[in-house]
């Protein structure tokens, strides 16, 4: 079975959070294993990414075959807020996690909805955690440890 690229474990975000933190108040620089892990980090991320765009797409063609692979364009942002959203959080939290108002969550998910031709919260959430279980994301389960 293909191994999947994916942080190790929370503690990994954890570090990329606090060495972000570092950076943005201007708290000092980053150690050069600081830096190089940052990197991976970053890197891995991107990877996690682009395979779930890849397969939200094919997802979203087996739910709803009249929309193409190439026609499902998630920003960022809106991939966050969807990974959120397949852990049950409410907009309120997802908000507080983004630092953004209720009604800017609001605002992606509508978009998101319109673009994946969802129609409501619930199918989203089935959508949001098969996305997340194909690409071994956190909260995935059937893992084996070792």
């Amino acid at each position: 079975m293909p191994k999947r690229a994916e942080l190790r474990s929370g503690t990994d975000i954890d570090a990329l959070a606090r060495m972000s933190e570092t950076l943005i108040n201007g708290q000092g620089d980053l150690t050069p294993e600081q830096s190089l892990e940052f990197g991976r980090a970053l890197s891995e991320i991107a990877e996690r990414l682009e395979r779930a765009a890849d397969v939200l797409a094919r997802l979203m063609h087996l739910t709803n075959p009249e929309i193409s692979p190439q026609d499902v364009h998630l920003t960022p942002r809106e991939m966050e807020i969807f990974g959120y959203l397949a852990d049950g959080q409410t907009n309120g939290e997802i908000a507080s996690r983004c630092w953004v108002s209720e009604n800017t969550v609001k605002f992606h998910l509508k978009n998101i909805f319109r673009k994946l031709k969802i129609r409501d919260r619930g199918q989203a959430m089935m959508v949001a955690k098969g996305l997340r279980r194909s690409i071994g994301g956190p909260g995935t389960t059937g893992g084996s440890a070792g």
